[in-house]
């Protein structure tokens, strides 16, 4: 038997593919508001500008200590027409950071980010942080 929780979530997946057709359909109803998205440059239109990458270099998986930059992937996007590829075929522990950002005190965000890993045991974690 499939649990409640289950059917939310195949109902909400079955929404999300759906939605362009429901929204096509929902003429009465107003598109939401475009909101500016903070991050310069997000679907990398411009490449690595207003990007930077660092990598803590292993030498026990990386002898000759190889920095492997990210790559502009325009086979694969999100949005826009391009992705950042970061190499780690040394499983290396790995900052990229972004330019600041204007924050507003008390304001309501929402940060997305679309991930993907070749290899599955290397966790992703994100920080939002002030440059102090």
């Amino acid at each position: 038997m499939i649990s409640q929780r289950l059917r939310s979530l195949f109902l909400l997946l079955a929404l999300a593919a759906s939605w362009p057709a429901i929204a096509q359909n929902a003429a009465d109803q107003a598109p939401p508001p475009a909101v500016a998205n903070l991050i310069f440059n997000a679907s990398f239109e411009l490449g690595d500008a207003g990007f930077g990458c660092m990598k803590f270099l292993r030498p026990d998986t990386n002898p000759e200590l190889r920095y492997d930059r990210p790559v502009i992937d325009a086979t694969t996007a999100a949005s826009g027409k391009q992705s950042m590829r970061i190499p780690n075929g040394f499983v290396e522990e790995t900052m990229f950071y972004g330019r600041d950002f204007p924050w507003e005190p008390g304001a309501d965000y929402t940060f997305s980010a679309w991930m993907k890993s070749t290899v599955a045991p290397h966790p992703v974690h994100i920080w939002l942080c002030t440059p102090t």
